[in-house]
């Protein structure tokens, strides 16, 4: 660990307006955020796929289990999902190419493709039933993936304070 007391640094050399740091920091995380939104539509994409193709084969009474509502609506709602989470990740990457502001774009994107990331394992863990654990198929170890999404590269609590400090005007939370 390092640590810093008393540093003085000279007026030219400080980034963005004296302790503004934070917001320095988000506009850095711009691009990293908008790369973790791309990778969880990706992935939420092949974990969908997965389910979909399981879905289409297993078919224990004659019938495909995906031609049951129970399974196919579950699925088409995370595919919608997905489409909104890539537009918004679509939106924030040009935005960022434009040089144009972007954090909330970025965090709104990083937010919906971690959350349709994760709703989309979540539910092809239950598409796949007991299967899901089988190493026959990845689910398992996808349905765990998802999860660091959420927390990388910034928590959801901190892309949510963001998004209500700077898109709804509400306070600063402490």
């Amino acid at each position: 660990m390092v640590f810093l007391d008393d540093v003085r640094v000279p007026a030219g050399s400080v980034l963005g307006a004296p302790d503004q740091g934070f917001a320095v920091l988000w506009d850095i995380l711009n691009p990293e955020r908008i790369l973790a939104a791309a990778g969880g539509v990706g992935s939420g994409e092949l974990v969908l796929e997965i389910a979909c193709a399981y879905a289409r084969d297993r078919a224990p009474f004659g019938r495909p289990i995906g031609a049951n509502q129970g399974i196919a609506f579950p699925l088409a709602k995370i595919k919608a999902q997905l489409e909104l989470a890539r537009l918004m990740t679509y939106k924030a990457a040009w935005l960022w190419d434009a040089g144009r502001p972007c954090g909330s774009e970025a965090n709104i994107a990083k937010l919906t493709a971690a959350d349709a990331a994760w709703q989309a394992a979540d539910r092809a863990f239950q598409t796949h039933g007991g299967m899901a654990y089988s190493l026959e198929y990845p689910v398992a170890r996808m349905f765990r993936d998802a999860r660091i999404a959420k927390n990388i590269p910034v928590a959801e609590e901190m892309v949510l304070a963001h998004i209500a400090q700077h898109e709804l005007n509400l306070p600063k939370s402490y």
